[in-house]
């Protein structure tokens, strides 16, 4: 941590200056885009705001302080007026600087004058904020995404103004690659009676070192406003960098799933789909992803970054509908898949029970059983009833008589067994053997086995 120790007697006089600045025309409150500087930065608030709390999620740092600093790591390098930077030094006072810490609260006009030490500067919202007062939060910061598309948010999380009643957040994200800056704010509200709100005693904008000598611009920097009231809650503005053209086009998302379907369309297992975005060649890069299901299973989500993996495990038919969004906030049309599960095999009734048992073996034909089939969720693909015996049809004894077995019933509907009341003279008994398959269109597939006795004599 750096610290900077400073007259409370300055702060307070430099609160009441701000105070009388507010007569500035309001002007700039229709301002949408400013730009080029002399490096050819843009910044716009015709951006999409979607703020990414990451308070219980990011590191955090700087709580309890006042007027202090902590140097971060960006997890990626950033180009900033044509120098790369892995590392940015953040300020409780709403202040990002490059190749060292600047501490000071008392904020000035990037088109005059220089920040203390002359670093390169992003000002969120540089004014005098604190840390210190009670039910004040802290400075959150996290990395997102995957490379080469990564984003660094930093927090400001209920950072009060100097004797205000209540605290501001908002945030930064600098994006790796396109080396877009991103200001979002959330609550811009400093209190009843605090002369701070919407912006009116901070200065917003960016600056390179040495952008200010003598008092003389040389234009590279980009300030969108100093000490006016021109800022609201849900406002979005993006810096864009010189070699960063306008993203309008939206990403395209891809879908893999597996196991694949059946040649029925069906699935007997759990599926996984993964989901693939992608931005166009030179674009803001891939924000995040958007995806709900519905009908069988039922979930809506938003995740970071152009990956997703979605499990789809409900019965039934689903529907996943997705979409992406770049950072420049362009949004994909959204695209359904579906998806249908079964886990469930056929159900078969009617085989004849246990113990079955023909008699007297008077050579006549007997209805043993009605066998049905039925799959309540994908339905039935097939469905066959077969028979044997364990004698033959004509042996010894038994009237030479055939056929022994007949099912009747086809496709998948009912099936009426009957055979015949008879047994070879010779043997131990007659043993009909029945079985069942049925096979869904999911491929579940249900056995049953039956039998069915003529004993060769009464009561065996």
């Amino acid at each position: 941590m750096i610290r900077s120790a400073i007259s409370p007697d300055r702060k307070l006089i430099s609160l009441y200056l701000g105070f009388f600045v507010l007569a500035l025309p309001l002007s700039a409150l229709a301002q949408t885009t400013i730009g080029p500087d002399a490096s050819g930065y843009r910044a716009t608030n015709a951006v999409v705001y979607s703020f990414i709390d990451i308070s219980s999620t990011g590191s955090s740092v700087l709580a309890g302080t006042d007027d202090d600093s902590a140097i971060l790591n960006l997890g990626f390098s950033f180009n900033f007026y044509g120098h790369d930077y892995t590392t940015a030094c953040i300020s409780s006072n709403g202040l990002i600087s490059f190749g060292g810490c600047n501490v000071d609260f008392a904020n000035v006009d990037l088109t005059s004058a220089s920040p203390t030490g002359d670093l390169p500067s992003i000002a969120p919202l540089w004014m005098d904020l604190t840390f210190s007062s009670p039910g004040a939060g802290a400075v959150f910061y996290q990395t997102l995404g995957a490379a080469p598309n990564r984003r660094f948010v930093i927090q400001w999380n209920n950072a009060f103004v100097v004797n205000g009643p209540k605290g501001l957040t908002f945030q930064t994200i600098l994006t790796e690659t396109t080396n877009q800056i991103l200001f979002q704010y959330k609550d811009l509200n400093a209190g009843v009676g605090s002369p701070a709100s919407s912006g009116a005693l901070a200065t917003v904008g960016i600056r390179a070192a040495g952008s200010i000598t003598n008092g003389h611009s040389n234009g590279n920097q980009l300030q969108w406003s100093m000490q006016a009231p021109v800022l609201r809650d849900s406002l979005s503005i993006q810096f864009l960098s010189a070699n960063f053209s306008a993203d309008t086009v939206a990403p395209t998302t891809l879908t893999d799933a597996s196991p694949a379907a059946n040649a029925n369309g069906w699935n007997k297992a759990n599926v996984t789909v993964n989901l693939f975005a992608t931005d166009n060649v030179g674009g803001s890069g891939v924000k995040e992803l958007t995806y709900s299901l519905s009908g069988a299973q039922n979930e809506t989500r938003t995740v970071s970054g152009g990956a997703a993996t979605v499990p789809v495990s409900g019965e039934g038919t689903t529907a996943l509908t997705f979409f992406a969004a770049d950072n420049a906030g362009n949004k994909e049309t959204p695209k359904t898949r579906s998806f249908r599960i079964d886990k469930s095999t056929p159900l078969i009734q009617g085989m004849p029970a246990a113990g079955c048992s023909l008699w007297p073996p008077n050579g006549k034909f007997v209805q043993i059983g009605v066998v049905t089939a039925n799959d309540s969720l994908s339905g039935l693909a097939s469905f066959t009833v077969t028979g044997t015996s364990n004698e033959p049809a004509n042996a010894r004894g038994d009237g030479n008589t055939e056929p022994d077995i007949i099912i009747t019933g086809t496709g998948t509907g009912p099936r009426t067994i009957q055979v015949r009341a008879e047994r070879s003279a010779s043997g131990t008994g007659r043993v009909y053997s029945l079985t069942a398959t049925a096979v869904d269109l999911a491929d579940n597939l249900t056995t049953v086995n039956a039998t069915c006795r003529v004993p060769h004599d009464q009561g065996k």
